[in-house]
């Protein structure tokens, strides 16, 4: 993964929109959303093998292991959310796997794999707190002048 970290609000507004009991982080070493879910969601359970909403981060380009491993955690987990770079893979990898929910990036691919009723609320939610924050701004703006 590249050593920015300009997704990560990214990710953290798809967990917020999900509103997971459970949730699960799959990486190799120490883990980098883990400590923010703790920090920002702290009601949510990091301590099940089976979680609602799993996380996964694919750090290299080859693509057949990784879709497989995608594909395992699909069937285990409600949803899955993937960050991949986008050098080397494509949306298409991922949307072959089943419904997928894209969020726009410039360096990496973000996105949401579960069930088609989740993603259709998970728009909806993700647009309400878009329309919020503006809303906020717009209203702390008038109060500033």
């Amino acid at each position: 993964m590249p050593a920015d970290y300009h997704h990560l609000p990214k990710v953290l507004d798809l967990i917020a929109a999900l509103k997971p009991a459970h949730a699960i982080e799959i990486c190799d070493d120490e883990g980098l959303y883990t400590p923010l879910i703790k920090k920002y969601f702290p009601s949510i359970d990091l301590s099940r093998k089976r979680a609602d909403l799993a996380i996964f981060h694919v750090l290299g380009k080859d693509s057949h292991p990784t879709l497989e491993q995608i594909r395992t955690l699909i069937k285990t987990h409600r949803g899955i959310i993937v960050v991949a770079p986008k050098l080397g893979w494509d949306k298409s990898d991922l949307a072959g796997i089943g419904p997928t929910l894209f969020v726009h990036d410039a360096t990496l691919i973000v996105a949401y794999l579960g069930n088609s009723s989740d993603i259709k609320k998970l728009r909806k939610e993700l647009l309400r707190n878009r329309v919020r924050r503006q809303l906020k701004g717009a209203s702390m703006g008038r109060r500033g002048r």
